[in-house]
């Protein structure tokens, strides 16, 4: 897919990143007040599961859903921002770009990555992929 945008649009509270290789959602990242409480994703039964931290927090959607306190300058980079570049964010803390290939710039959707888990001594130590133009990275830890 060409011309796909890397920096993220603010839609419906959330920035949403495309992904450069089929157009779809690449990621979502919402940063939300000290008092909105947090929507962590579903839990087997079905039910949601939803937290209130007591200080900014984040959500991002990605190879899963991902939750917690806003990192020192999240909030203040995305306050008054209609778009967001994942470089400056990953700049923040990684984890919250993870999407973006750190080698040709680009986001992609977890099914254009080319994933797996590792493991370390039977326990879940991170998820690694490879993207669409084979450049490998970790994308969950």
């Amino acid at each position: 897919m060409s011309n796909v945008g890397r920096h993220g649009v603010r839609t419906d509270g959330r920035f949403e990143f495309t992904c450069a290789s089929c157009g779809g959602v690449a990621a979502t990242l919402a940063v939300v007040d000290d008092d909105q409480p947090i929507d962590a994703g579903a839990l087997p039964d079905g039910a949601r599961l939803s937290w209130s931290p007591g200080a900014p927090s984040y959500r991002l959607e990605f190879v899963n859903v991902n939750t917690g306190t806003a990192p020192d300058g999240l909030v203040d980079l995305v306050s008054d921002l209609d778009e967001v570049d994942p470089l400056v964010v990953r700049r923040i803390d990684w984890e919250l770009a993870a999407f973006c290939c750190h080698v040709c710039e680009l986001n992609y959707c977890s099914k254009c990555w080319s994933n797996w888990v590792e493991f370390d001594d039977d326990f879940y130590d991170c998820t690694r992929g490879r993207c669409p133009a084979g450049h490998e990275q970790m994308l969950d830890d």
